[in-house]
């Protein structure tokens, strides 16, 4: 199952991404986020990068972690345009949504870490 899950974030990821580089203010509306052009794009990249390392390489925890981290941040940029907008219901149910992703993959990046052989973790000595 947890395999299944990795893959469809890696998909979702690399999806969204394509579309936040395309449609920019589009998708800011959509997902709640600030209507900075640039960092949009920005978090696009991020999100493709993200996405391709996801459904390269799904035992190997380091894009996962990278996904938690990006939807941690991206929760929180909910939070600012919610108190900036004044919609501050409508921003209060995405930040829950994004709370409820970065759990899903940083409890699929910590798996994946126990799963890791020591000598694949650190640098090896």
């Amino acid at each position: 199952m947890s395999k299944t899950l990795w893959m469809a974030l890696g998909a979702l990821s690399l999806i969204s991404g394509i579309a936040i580089i395309g449609l920019p203010l589009a998708l800011a509306s959509l997902y709640g986020l600030p209507r900075w052009r640039s960092v949009l794009r920005l978090i696009g990249v991020r999100d493709v990068i993200i996405g391709t390392g996801l459904l390269i390489s799904s035992d190997w925890p380091w894009f996962m972690w990278a996904r938690c981290a990006s939807d941690a941040i991206d929760a929180l940029l909910i939070v600012v345009e919610g108190f900036r907008s004044g919609q501050l219901i409508v921003a209060a149910l995405k930040f829950a949504v994004g709370c409820g992703v970065v759990v899903i993959s940083g409890t699929l990046a910590w798996n994946a870490m126990k799963a890791i052989p020591p000598s694949r973790v650190g640098p090896s000595g």
